[in-house]
């Protein structure tokens, strides 16, 4: 019975496609099956002969069926954590360039930079989800990481625009000309 579970799980593993060890997983279903057929045929007169038949093809097939729920689950890992990586860019990107559009005239050259690289960083995670998952994740941690030092960037320019603005319109150094200007 558990070699036929085995042999099942194998034929779905194999059905599902894109597995990485498809060939051997296929080999070791099929000395499955031939272990199980053996054992069913010639039992009886050799009990112990095809017991170990068995024993050795489902270690065998028990090997890699976990090898392959293994590796799916470390690609699975994968995913939600490119996921995560593309939701957590595209929320900093939004950020920045709203910050950004509406304190146009204060922010200077190296945020607005920053962005746009955080922005093509963020396509090419998108372009290489299919191709490369790793590198992907990389150009999606990347752009996360352009869009929170465009808003560092961005913030220092719009404060020291305001230190400006304030130093030459406010109140300090005795003048009344925030006063008239309010």
């Amino acid at each position: 019975a558990d070699i036929q579970n085995g042999i099942k799980s194998a034929g779905d593993q194999l059905a599902q496609g894109n597995t990485a060890h498809a060939a051997e997983l296929s080999a070791a279903r099929d000395v499955a099956v031939k272990a199980v057929a053996d054992a069913q045929s010639t039992g009886s007169t050799d009990p112990l002969g095809a017991f170990t038949k068995l024993t050795h093809a489902d270690a065998e097939l028990d090997r890699l069926l976990a090898s392959v729920a293994e590796e799916r689950e470390a690609a699975e890992r994968l995913s939600r954590a490119f996921d995560q990586a593309v939701f957590t860019a595209q929320s900093r990107v939004r950020a920045v360039s709203d910050y950004i559009d509406v304190r146009r005239g204060a922010i200077g050259p190296e945020a607005r930079t920053r962005l746009a690289e955080a922005v093509r960083q963020l396509q090419a995670a998108q372009d290489k989800r299919e191709t490369n998952l790793n590198e992907a994740l990389a150009h999606a941690n990347g752009a996360g990481m352009l869009a929170s030092q465009a808003q560092s960037m961005a913030t220092a320019d719009a404060h020291a625009a305001q230190r400006a603005y304030a130093g030459r319109y406010g109140s300090s150094g005795g003048s009344n000309m925030g006063a008239v200007l309010g």
